[in-house]
This record gives structure tokens, sequence and C-alpha cells, in this order.
């Protein structure tokens, strides 16, 4: 009756998972589940069922066997070992085997890889598993296993349609059965190409090589421009194992409508006699005849254009009229010249020429962070501008290079302390910038510190779709001074980015710039902990050229620096770690303590749990006493979930040693709770949070309003910067909506918000890789709260109303958290010229 139960047990364990029918045989280890000897002497056997050695076998595939000893003194296991029966072939082996197992516990034999001929098969096309008890090895089992060439087959997950448009897009997934392995594990996947009558009018085909699994990424296809000669194009995949083995799909390519569309738009708003580049592209034209331009306006004088025809993405240069048109506005109109009627046009506001470019003045250096297509990204660099227009010795250092880049160009700001800088010699190419032009966006709090925006997106005309990023940043006058003077003191650093997958890596630390040592603070893909020059040596400074600018190594990680003065600089990684980062260093105070008072923060991170990195936005208020203890306001916006807390907590600070100026703020209750913090003698308190999974960056400002400020300190004309970052990584294809704002917005001290801000949009994941609108009227409302944190909205028609909080440093400085379903986090600075 119990021999009867067991055996149940063991027949309907196999129906089950395979861990819990090892598990029962491991623990019954009775003859009852295997064969091979009988009552209690020791012995062992094959498992059955799913573990059971199998009869045959596939190239490069494995299989799971378990073996159970019977009466296994001191529970030593199995060892097993794999040979060929009769022999090996020429260059093939046997396969490989995990040498050792406990009793029951299946182990993996892995055929071998083979290269789908008869030397691939051993000799007689068999290998035998021999599994030997470990405690008394004169009991061993063996079984044969024929070793096969299991067919590869191949197609298309969804059938390709029979025909396409010019410049249209297809998504192609391959699907490969019996694939082989190559030796690092991974599979040998599908390669793809696309084959016309005409060399190079097939179009194009990204990535040319998949893993050939249905739920893989897959590959896009483009189709031409323009038919090729006899109309058809031919898309194959062909298994990279075994080439013998290919799907192909034949389509015909029809002509799409012939269209105008901008590559690089114009300035929407151009003082009188001020220039502005721009071009566009005729898409599928199959006389590539090019452009004609015209302008219209209701005054004689609409301005001029450096030529009146262009081939195809052709840059040239509006210059607006000496005087205003009489209804302020021009027309650029773009026409093709194959189909007249087939036109596109842009309309430029035309002011008076009120110019304030004197504002611009001198050397600046500038950093920009965000995102464009493929994750993160940072540009960082330095400027000489003349204070009537005029850009030269620009040099520009990219997230992730090691080398400089060096521009020059034009600028203009108006009245109102907006303006453009248009950049030329910027890297080409997709990812890049079109036609090597850069264009930033300002909005002027004072002569020297201006907030910027890049606006510089463009028309791909080979993936027929607009292309572009959202970067903000700022531009500080330098302190030419400070060039080549030797680092002292103390300095904070605060830095974000991300690592392999776009996973959210932030850094934060202290280096002493006298002994160079230092302690840093990461949260990589959601990992935290912290290095320093105990581990991993000094940092070091080596400055290059007049000491503007050049390199400081901090553990692992090497950045380009550039020098705002003694004690502020931009950093930005070069290449050489998975983690790619930017941001800033600042000198701290002569003697670091924790803050005390009230303080104002917001911070910008992400998560890092599956499906990828989601964002998140932090903002609050909170003070110390003098026993360390903390108080506060927590608010939280997490991918738009958003929460508000009372928290309490402590402050720390060190004050020697090699974490000298770094401390510790706890806050419980709040959706963040760890965070570190490094005072600094100009710019705040620089926050790292350091929960684990989810991490951000942001600064403390000291409230010298206090906690009772009134809706009055809120007046006045505010340069204004907006950013969210959205959700990428895990299985999204690419970053996803993303957008930031800069402009001018109007507080009215008691309730009201208005302004006009330049947007950007972006969405890589949805295949928009930009969206610009300029001029977007912004409203919004406040209303005042204790401890100077005010709720309120901001609306736009592109975006919508989303509720704000904002935070009131001195009233010359707000801090504002967005509530939406994006996370947001910006800054309003009161204009000072």
């Amino acid at each position: 009756m119990i021999r009867d139960r067991i055996l149940r047990a063991c027949l309907n364990s196999w129906r089950g998972r395979l861990w819990l029918a090892a598990a029962m045989v491991l623990l019954l280890g009775l003859s009852a589940c295997g064969g091979g000897g009988g009552g209690s002497s020791a012995g062992i056997s094959f498992a059955t069922q799913q573990l059971a050695p199998p009869q045959s076998l596939g190239l490069s595939l494995k299989a799971s066997i378990a073996a159970i000893v019977s009466q296994d003194a001191g529970s030593k296991g199995v060892d097993w070992a794999v040979t060929c029966t009769p022999g090996k072939a020429k260059g093939a082996d046997c396969g490989v085997i995990t040498s050792h197992t406990a009793s029951g516990y299946p182990t993996t034999y892995t055929a071998p890889a083979g290269d789908l001929t008869a030397n691939s098969i051993p000799v007689g096309g068999t290998v035998t598993i021999t599994a030997t008890s470990s405690a008394d090895p004169s009991h061993t089992v063996s079984a044969t296993i024929q070793i096969v060439l299991k067919p590869i087959t191949i197609g298309f997950n969804t059938v390709p349609p029979v025909a396409m448009q010019t410049g249209a897009v297809l998504n192609i997934v391959p699907v490969l059965a019996n694939d082989l392995y190559k030796p690092d594990g991974s599979l040998s996947g599908v390669d793809l190409t696309v084959t016309c009558v005409t060399t190079g009018s097939c179009g194009t085909i990204r990535p040319a090589h998949t893993d050939g699994v249905s739920t893989g990424s897959g590959a896009v296809y483009t189709a031409p421009a323009i038919i090729p000669t006899d109309g058809l194009v031919t898309i194959t995949a062909t298994s990279t194992a075994d080439p013998s083995k290919s799907v192909f799909a034949i389509i015909t390519i029809t002509q799409a409508p012939l269209s105008v569309a901008f590559a690089q738009m114009p300035a929407s708003n151009l003082p009188a006699g001020a220039a502005t580049n721009l071009s566009a592209i005729v898409n599928f034209d199959p006389l590539n005849a090019g452009i004609d331009w015209t302008l219209t306006c209701l005054s004689e004088n609409c301005g001029s254009l450096s030529v009146l025809h262009t081939t195809s993405n052709q840059l040239i240069t509006y210059t607006a009229p000496p005087t205003v048109p009489l209804d302020n506005v021009v027309t650029i109109t773009a026409t093709s010249t194959s189909l007249p009627e087939t036109f596109v046009s842009v309309v430029v506001s035309v002011t008076p020429a009120d110019l304030r470019n004197d504002l611009l003045n001198g050397r600046y250096a500038f950093m920009l962070q965000g995102v464009r297509a493929g994750g993160p990204f940072a540009l960082a660099g330095s400027l000489l501008a003349d204070g009537i227009g005029n850009i030269s010795a620009v040099t520009e250092n990219l997230l992730g290079e090691n080398n400089a880049y060096t521009l020059a160009g034009t600028y203009f700001i108006d009245s109102q302390g907006s303006g453009t800088i248009t950049l030329n010699g910027a890297p080409t190419g997709l990812g890049y910038w079109h036609n090597r032009q850069q264009i930033f966006k300002v909005s002027v709090v004072s002569t020297g510190h201006m907030l910027l925006q890049e606006y510089d997106g463009y028309f791909d005309a080979d993936l027929h779709i607009p292309y572009g990023g959202t970067l903000s940043g700022t531009l500080e006058q330098q302190d030419t001074t400070s060039f080549r003077v030797p680092t002292s003191g103390a300095f904070s650093f605060l830095l974000s980015g991300s690592t392999t997958g776009n996973s959210p890596a932030f850094y934060g630390g202290t280096l002493s710039g006298s002994t160079y040592t230092f302690s840093m603070d990461r949260s990589i893909a959601g990992v935290v902990d912290s290095i320093t020059s105990n581990n991993y040596g000094t940092a070091g400074i080596i400055p290059a050229g007049d000491g503007s600018r050049g390199m400081v190594r901090i553990g692992p990680y090497a950045y380009n620096y550039v020098v705002v003065d003694a004690g502020h600089w931009f950093l930005v990684a070069q290449a050489g770690t998975d983690d790619l980062a930017a941001g800033h260093f600042y000198g701290q105070p002569t003697a670091p303590a924790a803050p005390s008072g009230p303080y104002v923060f917001t911070s910008a991170g992400a998560t890092a749990l599956s499906p990828g990195r989601l964002p998140l936005a932090l903002g609050g208020t909170f003070a110390c006493d003098s026993q360390g203890s903390l108080s506060g306001v927590q608010d939280a916006n997490t991918n738009g979930t958003v929460t508000s807390a009372e928290v309490t907590g402590n402050c720390t600070m060190a004050t020697s040693g090699v974490t000298r100026g770094r401390g510790t703020l706890t806050m419980n209750g709040g959706a963040a709770q760890q965070f570190a913090i490094y005072p600094t003698a100009t710019h705040g308190a620089l926050l790292l949070q350091l929960d684990g999974q989810n991490s951000s960056a942001g600064v403390a400002w000291p409230q010298t309003t206090g906690a009772t400020a009134a809706p009055a300190l809120f007046a006045g004309n505010y340069a204004t910067a907006f950013q969210a970052l959205g959700a990428m990584g895990g299985d999204r294809n690419g970053v996803g909506w993303s957008y930031d704002f800069l402009g001018m917005a109007a507080a009215d001290g008691s309730s009201a918000l208005s302004g006009s801000m330049d947007l950007e949009q972006f969405d890589e994941s949805l295949y928009r890789f930009w969206l610009q609108t300029p001029e977007v009227v912004l409203t919004g409302d406040f209303t005042a709260g204790p401890q100077g944190r005010f709720p309120g909205s901001l609306a736009s028609a592109p975006l919508g109303s989303a509720p704000h909080v904002f935070y009131l440093v001195d009233g010359a400085t707000v801090l504002s958290l967005g509530e939406g379903a994006l996370p947001s986090t910006g800054v309003l600075q009161r204009q000072q010229f």
C-alpha cells in the first residue's frame, strides 16, 4: 500500500514541474521511481519522463537529465561524463555536460555545436551519457543518445505585403526553428538583405542581423525614395548557421505622392534685419528637380533669400526686411519644381529691431543635458560673443566622446531677453546635427547667467521622419582669471546619466583639490554603492589649452571639464566606461555643515525596476534643527503617480576624513527616504537620492524668504525652463515621450502666471522623433501655502493642463515640480537686466 502511494506520487510528479519531480525522487531514494537495483541495495538509475535521457538530440541543443542514487552514503551525488561511441568525428566533440550534481538533481547536456555537415556528427552518430555514484563508483548507469541534424526552418512572423509606396516603413520579424547556438550561448540568428535590379536603389534594412526569435526586435525596412528599374525589391532572410535555408518576399514599390517638408525651420521670431537659416526636402521626386523659394507679405519689402532655387535639403539664409512689414509677418514658401501645386509654407514674425545683443558679450561656458535617439545625452563647451551678434572660438565636448569640436556662429537677443544662437561646424549624420548646424534658444536672466534649450531638429530624408531631441541647460559667463589657477579647497559634484540598456545612473561626492582624495556615491541601475580614493587611488586634474578646460579623473571615470569660475565647472564623461554621465562641480564652503533652517528642493531621476527606466521627480521643503532632526513636506511624482506627505528624519555631515563634506538626509514617510547631501559655497546643497531601485539628482536651496513666504514675492518677469524626460530601456523601443519648455513667464504677485514658451517634444518609442512648437501660450495659477510651498497649475494647448507645485527660494528663484502624467522639474528666475 505504501509502495502504491509512492508509485502514484512519482507518476503524478513527472506530470508536474520538473524540479518537484527531482525533489520527490531524491527524497524517496527508492527504486520504485527508476530502474536499476531492488530492495534496499545501493544502486543508481536514470529518472523517467521529462528528466530521462532523450533518444535523440539536435546539434547544439540542450537536454536536462537526472539520475537517482539509492542508499547514497553521505549524499555525495552523481558524477557525469559524456563519450563518443564509437569515436569522435573529424573536427567534432562529444558535447558538454555538467560534471557533478546532487542525486535527483538535473545535469545539463549540450550536444556538439557542429557546422551542419556530416563531419559534425560523432562516428556512428551517437554519444554515451554515463552517471556514476560518487559514493560508490562501481555503480553506474549509461544511455546512448543519437545526435541528429534537425533541419533549420525559417519564415516570417508576418508575411510582408505584396506592395509598398516609396519611402514607406515595414517591420520585418524572421523566425527560426532548430537554430544552432554559438559558443557564447546566443543563437546564430538571421541575416537580412534587400536586393533589386538597380544596386543602391532598393531601400534599406536595419539591422541586417537579428536573433530570429519572434519576440525579438526584428528589423525595419525602409522603401527607396525612387522606384527601382523594374519596380521590384526582394527581402531575404537567411539562416546564419545554414545559409542554404532562407525565405524571401518580393515587394512591388509604387510611387508615393510627392511632398515637400521643412528639414530645418527658420526662427519663428526675427528682429528686423536679422537672419536665420532654413532648408526643405522634396520627398519622392522622380525628377529630382529641387525647390523654388518665394517670400510674401503685405509690404513691398519682405526681406531676402540667399538663393531662390535649391536642390532638396540645401541650406539657405533668410534675412528679414530692415523695417517691420504691415502685418508683422512674412510667409516663406518652398515649392516643388517638378510639381508646383505641391508646397509648404512657414510664417516668420518680424519684430522691431530693438536688439539687446549686448547682453551676451565675452567668454561663456555652456552645458545642456537631456535625451536624443538612443538615450540620455549631454554636451558642454565654451564660446566667445562680441556683443553685436557674432560668436567665435567655440569648443564643444559631447557625452561619451574624447575629442572636441570647433564651431562658430551668430546670435541675436531681443529686448525681452529671448534670443537664438546658431553655431556651425557640429558633427553631422544620423543622431547628430543637420548641415552641421546647432541652434539654441536663449532666455536671459542676467548678463552672466542665461537658460538654454537646444532647438535644432530636422526632417531626415532617408527615414522620412522628423528627428531631434530635448536638451536644456545654462550659459554662464566665465571668469577668465580662474583659468590656469591651481585647484585648491574642497569640491562637491553631482552627475546624472545612464548605463547599459539605458538604466539610470547617478553620482555624487566630494573631492579635495589639494590632496585629490575623493568620495563618490553611486546609484547605477538601481544598485547603490560608494567608492573612495582609499580603494581607487587619488583623483587627477589635467588642464588643457588656456586652462579653461581639461580632464578630471575620479575613480574609474574620466570627464572633460569646462571652467565657469574657480568654484564651478561643467563635467561631461569621456568614453571608456559603460555608464556615462554629466553634471556640475562646485566649490564647498570653508567649513561644511549640516543644513540648518528652511530649505526647498527639487530632484529628477528614474526607477530601475522592470520593465525599464520610469521617470520620477521630487520636490519639497525641509528644515534641520541644531540636534540634527529633520521635518518637512515631500512631494513625489513617479511616472504619473503623485504623493505628498509630511516627513521626519535626521541630518548629518562628515567634517573630517575622506568623506569630509558629505552628509545624509533621512526623510521617513516620503516616497523617497535616503539622500546624500553635498554643500556648495554658491549653489545650495546638491542632493543624490540613494534608495534602492530609485534614484534622482537635484539641488536644495536655503529658503531666505523664510517659512511664511507671501504671494507678493512671486512677482515679475521670469526666465523659465521646464524639462520632462520619458521612460526608456526595458522592452521599450528607445526613449519614450519627453519634452522641454523655454521662455518667459510673468507672475502677478497674487495668483496668476502667463507667458510664451518654445516647446520641443520627442518620442523615439513611437517614432515621433521631434516636434517643435514655437511661442506656445502658457497660462497658470498658484495659491499661497505654508513654508513657501505654492500649489498651482500650468496649461498650454499642446500639453494641456497639469498640476504643479512651486517652491519659493527667495522670490527671485522659484523651483517647480510637475504632477502630470509625465514628471517634470523646472526653474523660474527673475530677469535682471
